[in-house]
């Protein structure tokens, strides 16, 4: 009579390969993940220089929120520069337990490029760099005619930076 089935050897071949696929598939899964991460985390760094410049540009030049007439001068961050794109407020890192982006600013030259040190701590940004936020950078910073605004890929770890165009 015959028999009819699997030996335990075709199984544990038959859930070896399984389960190797499924260390690959896990494994370029991550990976397409911080490669996703990453471009949004650019695309929000092109969108807060958009904001900064394009309101810098509607406003000729001054900020009014500064308390002063200094030309020219870029303003702090608002919500509101946002509203149109669809985002609530300034862009946050797409991994809430990064630190967020980083902006520094200048009134002479323009910030050098951050460094990987520049998040050594979590939830916040070396000087002379400050967490993109609302109102920030602070009017005790203004007037300010250069800045750069930096993120930190989480992919190959690079810094991404870009700055101001106007000056």
């Amino acid at each position: 009579m015959p028999k009819s089935g699997f030996t335990l050897i075709e199984l544990i071949v038959t859930i070896s390969i399984i389960a190797i696929l499924s260390v690959i598939g896990v494994t370029i899964y991550s990976g397409v993940q911080k490669t996703a991460r990453d471009s949004r985390r650019i695309q929000e760094v092109q969108s807060i220089i958009k904001a900064m410049e394009s309101h810098y540009l509607s406003s000729g030049g001054t900020c009014e929120s500064a308390g002063t007439s200094t030309s020219p001068t870029y303003c702090p961050l608002q919500n509101n520069w946002f509203a149109s794109a669809g985002v609530s407020g300034v862009p946050k890192d797409p991994k809430e337990s990064l630190t967020p982006y980083c902006i520094a600013v200048d009134n002479t030259a323009m910030p050098s490029n951050a460094t990987t040190s520049t998040w050594a701590t979590a939830g916040s940004c070396a000087s002379p760099y400050v967490a993109a936020n609302v109102n920030i950078p602070a009017n005790s910073s203004l007037p300010f005619a250069y800045f750069k605004v930096c993120t930190l890929k989480e992919g190959d770890g690079q810094v991404f930076c870009l700055g101001s165009s106007q000056n």
